[in-house]
């Protein structure tokens, strides 16, 4: 009975964390012995539970099931365990993210805050690799690109931002008023972030100048957007913010909206994960929040009076 028990919990413990490796160390057991573990339940069974790779792994559909059986199994006992010990502090599930780093300053970091806040049995893992691959989808329960998915295998939903515009502090934007557009790349400092190519800010200022445009000269390019608007904000350049950032700039007047003649596209974005992905009432329930914020967010900016 002990040994049906902890291959159980070994293959839910491995699920988890998508590696034999980790899962292996998780439990403080060799990998050898976490693979006899699992191999001897699926002989039990009578049922392959995992298609396993050179590096990695899949569920099989009866996987999933098991796994779901395995994963209500060890909450149980950490329930009885937390109850006789009065420790309510366990983190049951582990959600691994994969996003463009530019996002870490934005609305997903906000929303990895408020999810947690929200479920104190999940924990999160984030990294900053964009690996759309299909190794990457597997070693992470949901990845954030802008790249669309190519894979039948793939599911996905479509991030849509708050918008973005052209934003200066009020000494610039005066200067920038003041300025022909296509005089404005060689007159006035521009703050780039990765979401906005200097190529794509090219195309702005010399839309319809042929397909050959001069280059854009920066200031400043980088991932990190919360940079790029303070930065905005202290004079030193002209940038492309989303809407959602400047709401108080432009109530106290730090920040200036310019060149409203040129519409911004800001990018978009798709959440993508494995169909069989055993986190998946997880990434619906973390997906969810991210619409709900979004959804939020687009009405204060509606709503926002002008300065």
């Amino acid at each position: 009975m002990i040994d049906s028990h902890l291959s159980m919990i070994a293959f839910a413990v491995v699920a988890d964390h998508n590696s034999v490796k980790a899962g292996a160390q998780a439990l403080g057991f060799s990998e050898s012995k976490t693979s006899d573990l699992i191999s001897n339940l699926e002989d039990r069974l009578g049922k392959q539970l995992l298609i396993r790779r050179a590096r990695s792994f899949e569920l099989t559909t009866e996987g999933q099931r098991i796994y779901q059986t395995a994963r209500e199994m060890m909450e149980i006992g950490s329930e009885g365990l937390e109850t006789l010990t009065g420790d309510r502090g366990a983190r049951a599930q582990v959600l691994r993210l994969d996003m463009p780093v530019f996002l870490s300053g934005g609305i997903l970091r906000e929303v990895v805050q408020d999810f947690l806040l929200a479920h104190p049995t999940v924990s999160i893992e984030l990294n900053f690799e964009q690996d759309t691959s299909e190794k990457g989808l597997e070693l992470f329960n949901l990845v954030v690109s802008s790249d669309s998915p190519t894979s039948k295998d793939i599911s996905f939903r479509k991030i849509e931002g708050t918008g973005a515009a052209f934003y200066a502090a009020p000494d610039l934007a005066e200067r920038v008023k003041a300025t022909p557009i296509r005089e404005i790349p060689s007159k006035i400092p521009i703050l780039l972030g990765t979401d906005f190519s200097a190529s794509e800010w090219a195309k702005l200022f010399y839309h319809g100048a042929g397909s050959v445009f001069p280059a854009i000269s920066y200031r400043i390019k980088c991932d990190d957007i919360g940079l790029v608007h303070n930065l905005c904000r202290c004079g030193a350049g002209l940038a492309i913010l989303p809407k959602s950032r400047v709401g108080q700039d432009l109530v106290s007047g730090r920040l200036v909206r310019v060149l409203e003649e040129l519409p911004v596209q800001q990018l978009e974005f798709f959440a993508q994960w494995r169909k069989n992905n055993v986190r998946l009432p997880l990434i619906q329930t973390f997906l969810d929040h991210i619409d709900d914020r979004l959804n939020r967010m687009r009405a204060e900016i509606y709503y926002r009076p002008k300065p």
